[in-house]
C-alpha cells in the first residue's frame, strides 16, 4: 500500500488456518520431542516417534539450539509488529490480536502486517458502475424531455407567427 493511505484501526488478516495448524503442530512436535520424546507413542504415529527417538537422542543439543533460535526470532517478530501496529495507529485489542499471531506463527503473520491485503474492489467498482449507469440513464431522460418541452415551445411560437403573416 502507498504511504498515503491509511489502514483502518481495526485492521486485522488472520493466517490462512490450514497453514497456521501445520505450523503448530510442527512446533508442538519438536517441542515434546526435546521435553520428553517417550510421549510420542509409536503405535499412533509409527515413524513419526521413530525419527522423534532419534531426534532426542542423538541430536539433542541440536533441537535445544533450533527450538532457542525460533523462539528468538519469533520474539524479534512479535517486537516489529508491535512497532509496525504503533506506526499504523491499530487500536490496542487488534494490536494485542497481531502480537499474539506472531509470537505464534512468526513471519506468516508479519508479511499480512507489513504489506497490508487491499480490500476486494469487485464490489466497490460495480457499484460504482450501477451509480454512473443509473445517472447517466436519468441525465438521458432528463435531456430528451428538455428537448421534447424546447421543441414544444418553439412550435406555438411558429404558429404565432405564421398567423401573424396571414
Amino acid at each position: 500500500m502507498a504511504k498515503g493511505k491509511k489502514l483502518p484501526s481495526n485492521y486485522f488478516k488472520l493466517v490462512n488456518p490450514l497453514v497456521a495448524i501445520l505450523t503448530l503442530a510442527g512446533v508442538a512436535f519438536l517441542v515434546v520431542t526435546f521435553v520428553d520424546h517417550k510421549h510420542i507413542c509409536p503405535e499412533i504415529f509409527g515413524p513419526v516417534s521413530e525419527y522423534a527417538t532419534v531426534l532426542a537422542t542423538q541430536y539433542k543439543y541440536y533441537l535445544k539450539i533450533g527450538l532457542l533460535v525460533v523462539a528468538a526470532i519469533h520474539l524479534l517478530e512479535t517486537l516489529v509488529a508491535v512497532y509496525k501496529c504503533y506506526k499504523l495507529r491499530l487500536n490496542t485489542v487488534v494490536t494485542l490480536a497481531w502480537t499474539v499471531q506472531t509470537l505464534l506463527l512468526g513471519i506468516l503473520s508479519l508479511v499480512l502486517l507489513i504489506w497490508p491485503q487491499k480490500p476486494s474492489p469487485q464490489p466497490q467498482q460495480q457499484q460504482q458502475k450501477g451509480k454512473q449507469q443509473g445517472g447517466k440513464q436519468k441525465d438521458k431522460g432528463g435531456a430528451k424531455q428538455n428537448n421534447k418541452q424546447g421543441k414544444n415551445q418553439q412550435q406555438p411560437a411558429k404558429a404565432s407567427k405564421s398567423k401573424k403573416e396571414k
